[in-house]
């Protein structure tokens, strides 16, 4: 997989192997907030940073048992953290505000007794929020009063989305008047203020992470578990989660996708499994690897990420793990030009057997190649450094192919149609 070198990922925490941090969420290039459990014990936390990751402050914890799961802010005053915190009476649920940017957290649960706790929550700016219960059987709950009240939802006039789920959530508000959600392969884009909901089915055994960008652009990450590896997909939408584009990771056959942070229609981030970041500047269309520090004592898993912009991102994980990366406009300079596009030439199109590629540039740099077919399965990854190459696609399946080259000075992109 192509990886640029001139910008990576940095560690700006210390390795702590009982520290387990879940989610991380930031207003601006200097506010943030991680939050998860530390010590042997686990008790929960949420940190707060106010310069920019280098220093951060307990805000809540470590008093009671638990972790924190998720974190989101509705504006950039109010706040609302969930995980299982405490799961017994007399705070089953363990959801938790703040009005004040994160300074003071208050228990927001009392009007819900459910056993297991909240571990997704998003909220508007007009003080309607959901949040999901895990485990057992998925229930989601709304709020019409920034958290005083709850109610359960339980008419969703589709498949069982909401309840008799056994897998992972994760939500996403659009606007004041759209959320997205996605349940196992489901994904749902609903109205809470008139619960209208519609769902869809996508081709991941587990959707991740769901981002938006832009009226009517949506992605959603996730993975696929198959033998002997998992791994990752992405989809991308632009009508709303009509139609979707998708590229399939199978290639990187152990990246098992966690989170995906749009930060515009054009910059895309994702994280997951054995410390993998990559990102998109097309809209998803491809993908370059950011490679990440040595400094760290074992391969982390990132479980989530925040982008205030195209240049800075944060990312989570176990052992207290925090990285940043803060020289993105520096990756941003370098692969900017990959949307000028390598020039190359291929024929015979269409093909039987043999196709010849040609590049104009013949300095001697490495090229990847990725071929991938319609439904975005990666048929074949490779890295030549001449100024030809040739391809025997003689026992592909006749139909159209998606031809990426990249190279440290940009990419291009060309279909084939296999007779």
């Amino acid at each position: 997989m192509p990886c640029i070198s001139r910008a990576q990922f940095d560690s700006i925490s210390n390795y702590d192997f009982w520290t387990d941090l879940s989610d991380v969420e930031f207003l601006n290039d200097s506010v943030g907030f991680v939050v998860g459990s530390v010590g042997f014990t686990a008790r929960a936390v949420i940190l707060k940073t106010m310069d920019g990751g280098q220093n951060w402050d307990t805000v809540f914890g470590p008093s009671k048992k638990g972790s924190f799961k998720d974190i989101s802010f509705a504006t950039d005053s109010i706040g609302f953290v969930c995980g299982p915190v405490e799961v017994a009476l007399p705070e089953p649920v363990g959801i938790y505000r703040t009005f004040d940017q994160g300074n003071t957290w208050d228990y927001c649960g009392d009007s819900i007794t459910m056993g297991t706790a909240f571990e997704v929550v998003e909220f508007n700016s007009n003080g309607i929020g959901i949040a999901s219960k895990l485990g057992g059987a998925t229930k989601t709950f709304i709020s019409y009063d920034w958290g005083n009240d709850w109610t359960e939802i339980t008419n969703t006039g589709g498949p069982p989305v909401f309840s008799n789920v056994l897998r992972y959530d994760v939500s996403e508000k659009v606007n004041d008047t759209t959320f997205l959600m996605g349940v196992n392969s489901y994904f749902v884009t609903g109205n809470p203020e008139t619960l209208q909901w519609t769902t869809s089915l996508l081709p991941f055994d587990y959707i991740r992470g769901i981002d938006a960008f832009g009226i009517n652009s949506v992605i959603a990450a996730g993975y696929m578990n198959a033998s002997p590896w998992n791994y990752g997909i992405a989809a991308v939408s632009n009508n709303g989660g009509v139609n979707w584009d998708f590229h399939n990771f199978e290639v990187d056959s152990l990246f098992r996708i966690n989170a995906v942070e749009a930060v515009d229609s054009n910059n895309i981030f994702i994280c997951g499994q054995l410390n993998y970041v990559m990102k998109s500047i097309d809209g998803g269309q491809t993908w370059l690897r950011i490679p990440r520090t040595n400094n760290w004592p074992e391969l982390p898993n990132f479980s989530a990420m925040s982008c205030p912009s195209d240049s800075i991102c944060y990312a989570v994980g176990p052992s207290g793990l925090i990285f940043k990366l803060s020289n993105g406009q520096d990756y941003v300079s370098s692969v900017s030009g990959l949307t000028l596009e390598v020039d190359f030439k291929l024929y015979p199109n269409p093909v039987s057997d043999l196709i010849h590629i040609e590049l104009d540039n013949s300095s001697e740099i490495f090229y990847n190649i990725s071929v991938s077919d319609i439904r975005g399965r990666v048929i074949l990854h490779d890295m030549f450094s001449s100024s030809s190459k040739t391809i025997n696609t003689s026992e592909w399946a006749k139909g159209v192919y998606n031809i990426v080259i990249y190279s440290e000075q940009g990419v291009g992109y060309k279909k084939i149609v296999k007779l």
